[in-house]
């Protein structure tokens, strides 16, 4: 895709998104669309043959895209469970924050999505949780991660993720990356078993061994200074 039709494609489908904000996905026609950017209607079916197309576009940049991030990222095999989730939710996070009318638009229509669209639609959500529960029980069978429902706590990862998108403010407040972050945090902390409690043998045998240990020290430390006054004193003579 040139350069030019990739800016006037964005051009159209932000342009959209407001629309269907604004007025629904069913209240808003090609036509409001391409006046809203500056287009005759004719030419903006060289980048959407319809509004459905421009729905497609946005389900395949938000949703789509989401699954098929959250598995790569579940198959990073070289990182721990715990690190794999703070990766995960923060990605989420910018990605919802990078388009937050979409989300929006999304969540508002997917009563009024056709029917070639729904199905789509429903799978990338699907594919989102799936991947989701998938690090949790894997994290769960590890030791890493708190025996919880991995169905709750999936949802509650995803709806943290996605609910930022009805309260942030572009260009006010956090910056996004602190916004991830903090929340990629905050579901790490929740859901990491918590450390096994040390009982009281375990406690005493781990003091015996530190006492061994500086007893040893300790003794290592005096031969080596008799050693060294014994030469002193020999080179005195």
């Amino acid at each position: 895709m040139n350069p030019r039709r990739k800016l006037v494609r964005k051009a159209v489908i932000d342009g959209a998104t407001a629309l269907f904000v604004a007025k629904g996905y069913s209240g808003t026609t090609t036509q409001d669309i391409a006046d809203a950017v500056g287009l005759q209607r004719t030419s903006l079916y060289y980048y959407f043959k319809s509004k459905e197309e421009i729905l497609a576009a946005m389900i395949d940049d938000v949703t789509i895209s989401a699954a098929k991030r959250n598995e790569a990222i579940r198959f990073q095999k070289d990182s721990s469970v715990l690190q794999r989730i703070a990766v995960l939710v923060e990605d989420s996070v910018l990605r919802i924050l990078e388009h937050p009318q979409v989300v929006k638009v999304l969540d508002r229509t997917e009563g009024e999505l056709p029917a070639d669209l729904i199905e789509n639609y429903v799978d990338a959500k699907r594919g989102v949780r799936d991947q989701v529960i998938a690090l949790l029980s894997e994290g769960i069978d590890n030791g890493e991660i708190a025996d919880v429902d991995v169905r709750v706590a999936a949802f509650a990862l995803i709806g943290m993720a996605n609910w930022t998108a009805w309260w942030y403010s572009p260009g006010k407040g956090l910056a996004p990356e602190v916004i991830a972050r903090t929340i990629s945090a905050l579901a790490v902390k929740a859901l990491a078993a918590p450390k096994k409690k040390t009982n009281s043998t375990d406690l005493i045998y781990g003091i015996r061994e530190s006492i061994d240990a500086l007893e040893k020290q300790i003794k290592n430390t005096d031969r080596r200074g008799l050693k060294g006054s014994g030469s002193r004193k020999a080179g005195g003579k």
